[in-house]
C-alpha cells in the first residue's frame, strides 16, 4: 500500500534582516497534533521537546475547548516537569474583537 506522507518533511523560511524576528529563532507549525496516527501524533511530540517556547495559538471562541490546545499544553508541562527544554508556554488567542 503506498502512502502519500510525509510529502514535507520541513519547511525553512528566511527573513533576511528583519528586525522583527531575532537571529536563531524558528518557527515550527505541528503537524499531527491531534492525529489519530500514532507515528505522526509521537513526531510532533518529539519535535515539541526539542523547543525552549511553545506558543499555543487557537481561536478565541475554542480557547477552552479544544482538545489538540489542550494535549500540547499538556506535552509542553510534561517537557518542563520532566527537565526538558521547553522554559515558556504562551496562549495566543485569535478572533478576540468578533
Amino acid at each position: 500500500e503506498q502512502q502519500l506522507w510525509p510529502l514535507v518533511k520541513r519547511v525553512t523560511i528566511s527573513l533576511p534582516q528583519s528586525p522583527a524576528l531575532l537571529e536563531g529563532v524558528v518557527l515550527v507549525d505541528l503537524p499531527g497534533a491531534g492525529d489519530v496516527s500514532k507515528h505522526r501524533s509521537e513526531m510532533w511530540k518529539e519535535c515539541l521537546s526539542q523547543c525552549s517556547s511553545v506558543w499555543i495559538v487557537n481561536e478565541m471562541n475554542r480557547a477552552l475547548s479544544e482538545k489538540v490546545a489542550d494535549e500540547i499544553f499538556d506535552e509542553s508541562l510534561r517537557n518542563v516537569a520532566g527537565g526538558g527544554e521547553c522554559h515558556n508556554i504562551t496562549f495566543i488567542c485569535t478572533k478576540t474583537d468578533i
